[in-house]
Order: C-alpha cells, then sequence, then structure tokens
C-alpha cells in the first residue's frame, strides 16, 4: 500500500510540474506575442510620426511658397492694374466715377491678398503662443469674413504645451476654421481655450453640420486625428444636420 500511494503521489507531482510547465509556457506566449503586437504598434506609430511630420514639413514649404506667389506674383499683378487705371483716369477725366469704384475695388483686393500671404505663410505664428496665434488670426478672420467669431480663454493661466505641440495644434485649428468657411454655411463661430485642469480647444459653430462617418475623408478629419495622435491627444467630433458642429481637441488621459 505505502508504495501504492508513493507512486500516486509522485504521479501527482509530475502531473503538477507538467501542469506548471505548461502555464509557464502559455504565459511566455502571451508574453512574447503582446510585447510583439506592442513593438509593432509603436513601430506603426513611429512610422505615422514620421510620415505626417514629413507632410507637414512639405506643407510649410509648399504654404511659403503660396504665400511669395500671392504677395509677389499677384499682389504686383494688381498693383500694375491700379497704376494703369489711374493713368486712365488722367486721360478720361468722364469715366473717373467708374473707374474711382473700380481703383476701389482692387485696394480692397490688393489688402486682402496680402492679409491671406500673411496668414499662411509659417512666420505669421512663428514663435508665438497657442493662444497668441489664434487672437492674431481672429484679427485677420475678423476683417475678411462677415461671420462673427467669438473666443474665450480664460486669463493668467499657464500653458505647458511644448512650442512644437503649439504649432500642429494651431495649424489643426486652421484647417477647422477653414473647413468652416468652406462647408458649414455658420454665421457664427464659437473657439474655447483652456489649459487648466488640462488642455483643451473647443471650436463649434451654428451652420448645417454633416454626418461625421460618411464625410470624414472629404473634411479630412482623418488626416486631423492622426496629427492629434502624434503628440498624444485626441480629437472629438459632434455634429447634427442643421445644429452646427463642436470639434474638441484635448489631451489623452490628463492628469
Amino acid at each position: 500500500m505505502y508504495k501504492i500511494a508513493l507512486g500516486i503521489i509522485i504521479v501527482m507531482l509530475l502531473v503538477c510540474l507538467l501542469v506548471m510547465f505548461c502555464v509557464i509556457l502559455v504565459r511566455l506566449h502571451i508574453y512574447k506575442v503582446t510585447n510583439y503586437q506592442k513593438d509593432i504598434h509603436q513601430k506603426d506609430l513611429d512610422f505615422q510620426k514620421t510620415l505626417t511630420q514629413s507632410i507637414m514639413e512639405s506643407q510649410e514649404e509648399l504654404r511659403t511658397q503660396i504665400a511669395g506667389d500671392l504677395h509677389d506674383d499677384i499682389g504686383q499683378q494688381i498693383t500694375v492694374l491700379n497704376f494703369q487705371i489711374e493713368n486712365m483716369k488722367l486721360d478720361f477725366p468722364e469715366v473717373n466715377p467708374s473707374l474711382r469704384h473700380l481703383s476701389s475695388s482692387l485696394g480692397k483686393l490688393s489688402e486682402s491678398v496680402r492679409s491671406t500671404s500673411h496668414r499662411i505663410h509659417p512666420s505669421f505664428s512663428e514663435n508665438k503662443s497657442i493662444e497668441k496665434r489664434i487672437r492674431k488670426d481672429l484679427e485677420y478672420l475678423g476683417q475678411n469674413h462677415t461671420i462673427e467669431f467669438s473666443f474665450s480663454c480664460p486669463e493668467n493661466e499657464s500653458s505647458e504645451i511644448l512650442p512644437e505641440y503649439s504649432h500642429i495644434l494651431f495649424r489643426m485649428y486652421q484647417e477647422i476654421i477653414n473647413n468652416i468657411l468652406k462647408h458649414s454655411g455658420a454665421d457664427r463661430v464659437f473657439i474655447k481655450l483652456q489649459f487648466q485642469p488640462y488642455f483643451l480647444l473647443e471650436i463649434s459653430d451654428n451652420g448645417k453640420g454633416f454626418i461625421p462617418k460618411h464625410d470624414n475623408a472629404k473634411l479630412g478629419l482623418n488626416t486631423l486625428r492622426k496629427r492629434a495622435e502624434i503628440i498624444n491627444f485626441e480629437l472629438k467630433v459632434v455634429s447634427e444636420l442643421q445644429k452646427g458642429t463642436a470639434i474638441q481637441i484635448f489631451e489623452k488621459n490628463p492628469n
């Protein structure tokens, strides 16, 4: 009996050891798979960051080129046209009233081209906090658009946003504003900026709204989300047809 009991105990110990060995093997496999997935995700994220960074650098170069073309080429052509009109005023005094209106329109166009070239140039918001960048942009928008813009930002709130993050966030803000100007049909836009207890940039309008799932690609929302992810931020879109749109950009897992 003693030998049988001892044999049973040894068999049970061997079974337990085998089970423990299998459990260890499974856990090691799960650990390896998890780490592999993390590595793949990190490599994918790094690739997306590099790709998006390259795209952004290309966009900044393109902005510089377009701004230069607007200011130097189109601006100069408008100046030449205005000069020709002034000469026509001297040669044909009888058409001065009509030419005066045309000259005034060209002057407004010239100012609009100049302002637009400054706004899209990278130096427009260089070395400034995102609050100052937005305020400066709203000054331009208020002078060149009939839409009413409202800006809310608590005073004396300290910002810990890195300069390179501020640049990305400001370009995201500009892209959202441009979409509103082109697609929303809104006459009022509300911008809210806060830094405490966590960063939040909210841009809302009273326009016609849209269906986010259907219009993500058309409005560039997927690109905006990727930009936000690069700096560990999130983008949330709430929109309803005929009831406007609200877009929030905020920190992931704020403390």
